[in-house]
């Protein structure tokens, strides 16, 4: 090999890696089309939290079993994000609270009571606490509520409310449903 090879490979050698130099420092985010960098464009574990706007990756975008309970902050969730739908409801049926999505209360008739969260909640289990939100449990008169899905519409939970010789009474009562 003669110093002329060596001298033309190290030049060819020194070009080449220096341009690869040059277009790293050169190409910006502005030099790029959008919509051009693709998943196989991008190194595996090399786009980090703060490459990623806030609010911009939906479930879609996570692995199953991805997140765990270790890194959701205590108490940020809300009740629906857990499954935990609760209506609070008047004595004539209006709804005077709600969390997870309770959309609307009636009183169809004494003690009888339909409550839609606007969702589908074949799957959920209930719970009914006679008495006003809050209220003190001698505030309440003893009643004994029954609850249950509404069979011919998905979206209704039916909760039926009796005094303790069974006959029907208008109540305020909590319904929570855990789905």
């Amino acid at each position: 090999m003669t110093f002329g090879k060596v001298l033309a490979g190290t030049a060819v050698l020194l070009i080449w890696t220096g341009g690869t130099a040059y277009a790293a420092a050169t190409i910006t985010g502005a030099d790029i089309v959008d919509a051009t960098i693709k998943s196989v464009d991008v190194g595996d574990n090399s786009v980090a939290s703060v490459d990623v706007l806030n609010a911009t990756l939906t479930q879609a975008d996570l692995a199953d079993g991805s997140v765990g309970s270790s890194e959701v902050t205590d108490f940020s969730l809300s009740n629906a994000d857990v499954g935990v739908l609760f209506a609070q409801v008047s004595a004539n049926g209006n709804l005077a609270g709600t969390g997870g999505g309770a959309v609307s209360a009636i009183s169809t008739s004494p003690g009888t009571y339909r409550i839609s969260f606007g969702r589908p909640i074949t799957a959920c289990a209930f719970s009914v606490t006679p008495g006003p939100a809050g209220a003190l449990l001698d505030a309440a008169p003893p009643a004994i509520a029954q609850v249950g899905e509404q069979p011919a519409d998905p979206l209704l939970v039916l909760v039926l409310l009796s005094d303790l010789e069974g006959n029907a009474i208008n109540t305020a009562f909590t319904l929570v449903a855990v789905c």
